[in-house]
């Protein structure tokens, strides 16, 4: 029999016998790595919609003077959708929100809009406010944005040439992928505090990190889709002071754009709650049609000058 220490023994966890568990305990660290990972990125594909729209069903009463319509989101649905007049000659902007809240923080350009003679017509998209379905997604966007854009040209018969198309945020991104599929393609643009790619926002860095970047890599990007459309002129409107879109995505934006005149105007304020005065509002809107079709109230034109400030007025 083998004494304890004495001639013949095996210390234990240093001989044959160890060298299993030490094996195990190596391999045991980066498979539950793996795991994890591989939950990681289950999930936030599963939820990938989750994390980019946050929808609100209370939906707001529209502003005086703006109606409230309900029309078909492409597929029999219904969706809500705002409608101000233009007065004679006036342009008539066709209006996508963020991912965030519904078609009342489109309001306060709305007003804008009504109050300088211009028309506008602005959806909810489904899973937003009044709007038919359970929760948005991309192919949602993609359908109700070509059946506002043929409401707006074939059922209110407002000629393409007299329109333009304006995205908030995430609407930057609807309005680009509307260009590339119809005749929208040709209409002035206005991307109004929009990224270039959603996976490289602070809201979701934060939210869910590098599951959630990885899962959207290739997704949600505007960036890489303005050298397909030759919009009549660009404008991107855009606050320094943004923590969530930051200010060099407008300048990534601007630079990638080479079809045509643009123009990016610094705003002040945050994501939310930038000011722009209507005198500069008319004036960029100006210089997006040129100097007399279609009419817009009388402001210089702004295109030409890469970048313009803009103090005063109007919430976002």
């Amino acid at each position: 029999m083998a004494v304890p220490g004495g001639k013949g023994s095996t210390p234990r966890g240093d001989g044959d016998g160890g060298r299993p568990g030490r094996l195990r305990k190596a391999l045991l660290l980066p498979a539950a790595a793996l795991l994890f990972l591989a939950a990681a990125l289950a999930g936030a594909a599963l939820y990938g919609d989750r994390l980019v729209f946050r929808p609100d069903r209370e939906a707001p009463a529209p502003p005086p003077g703006v109606e409230s319509l309900l029309i078909d989101g492409g597929d029999g649905g219904r969706m809500e959708a705002w409608r101000v007049a233009a007065a004679p000659g006036r342009p008539t902007a066709l209006l996508f929100h963020g991912g965030e809240g519904n078609l009342g923080e489109m309001r306060g350009r709305v007003e804008t809009l009504r109050d300088l003679g211009m028309g506008a017509f602005a959806i909810d998209y489904y899973g937003f406010g009044r709007s038919d379905r359970d929760f948005p997604s991309d192919e949602a966007l993609q359908l109700n944005s070509m059946a506002a854009w043929i409401y707006l040209t074939a059922v209110l018969r407002i000629p393409a040439d007299d329109t333009f198309l304006w995205g908030f945020s995430l609407g930057g991104y609807v309005s680009v992928r509307l260009a590339e599929r119809s005749a929208a393609r040709r209409v002035p643009l206005v991307l109004d505090s929009a990224f270039t790619r959603l996976a490289d926002t602070a809201g979701i860095r934060g939210l869910a990190g590098w599951p959630a970047r990885v899962t959207l890599r290739g997704r949600y990007e505007i960036e890489g889709r303005l050298g397909g459309i030759a919009p009549r002129g660009l404008l991107i409107l855009h606050s320094p002071q943004d923590a969530a879109v930051p200010f060099r995505m407008a300048e990534e934006n601007f630079a990638a754009y080479a079809n045509g005149p643009k123009e990016l105007v610094r705003l002040r304020g945050g994501h939310r709650d930038y000011d722009l005065n209507r005198e500069t509002y008319a004036g960029a809107i100006a210089g997006l049609f040129g100097p007399a079709s279609p009419a817009v109230p009388a402001a210089p034109a702004l295109l030409g000058r890469p970048q313009t400030g803009a103090p005063g007025g109007i919430p976002g």
